[in-house]
């Protein structure tokens, strides 16, 4: 797997000038500093869930728990 460090930032499709106001058709971010914001923020939190050596938590373990969270909520 690919460190996300040593992934290129995603590159957009069009031009977008600083403190564009971006439409919500196109993202949920109000400006483009505010995407780059939480683009930072997304990868450095997979980053440091990468690198943990907690123990790693079976995907049907961590499913079986969120159908009981959804059951109890019908």
């Amino acid at each position: 797997m690919v460190p996300l460090a040593r992934l290129p930032p995603p590159s957009p499709n069009r031009y977008i000038p600083r403190m564009a106001k971006l439409s919500p058709i196109v993202s949920e971010f109000a400006s483009t500093e505010e995407e780059e914001a939480h683009d930072a923020w997304f990868r450095a939190k997979v980053e440091k869930a990468l690198a943990s050596t907690a123990p790693r938590i079976p995907h049907a373990e961590v499913m079986a728990k969120v159908e009981a969270i959804l059951d109890r909520h019908k």
